[in-house]
């Protein structure tokens, strides 16, 4: 049972980190080019750093789980007992886990990139085959199922739910301002 629990620590901690490392990193406002070359580097890269990150997350949130359900599960208690905890360590795990450490990331920025740079490195050439899957995959849908061309009806209409996003916030703080660029150039990304 003692191997089981550290087992579920270790990897929530894992998870936990790449969360932090990840919301650092997503960040980091493209205009605001930090100083370090470190970061630059990892910028450069961002979505493929990111994916990379994301996937280590929730495979280390899902071993957490799984340790924390053998864990319990060789304590010897009653099933109908250990269900609700195994519910209630889950949803600790993900509050912990995901919440948590990607507002400290969030919060950290590119100093929080800096710190966990090398775990960031390690977890994208560990993990850079699923992540050149995971383009490959993207690049054929993207072949398969074109998006449509959008039209000037959908145009207006993005342009008028701007208008209105803006004109209920006339006062938008720089973090906020970075949110919503960030927001209206998702369309953008591939």
């Amino acid at each position: 049972m003692l191997l089981s629990v550290g087992f579920a620590g270790l990897a929530a901690v894992a998870a936990a980190v790449c969360a932090f490392a990840d919301g650092a990193l997503l960040a980091i406002d493209e205009d605001d080019v930090p100083a370090p070359a470190l970061v630059r580097a990892l910028l450069a890269r961002r979505e493929k750093t990111h994916r990379a990150l994301a996937f280590a997350r929730i495979l280390s949130q899902l071993l957490a789980g799984t340790g924390t359900a053998a864990a319990l599960g060789v304590s010897r208690m009653p099933s109908h007992q250990v269900a609700p905890l195994v519910i209630v360590a889950g949803i600790l795990i993900v509050v912990i886990t995901e919440s948590a450490a990607r507002s400290a990331g969030d919060a950290m920025g590119a100093r929080g990139v800096e710190r966990t740079a090398p775990v960031i490195i390690a977890i994208e050439n560990l993990l850079w085959p699923v992540v050149a899957f995971g383009a490959w995959c993207d690049a054929v849908l993207l072949r398969l199922l074109p998006p449509a061309a959008p039209d000037e009806e959908d145009r207006e209409a993005t342009v008028e739910q701007f208008r209105e996003a803006v004109a209920a916030e006339a006062e938008v703080t720089r973090d906020e301002a970075v949110l919503l660029k960030g927001v209206f150039s998702l369309g953008d990304t591939e």
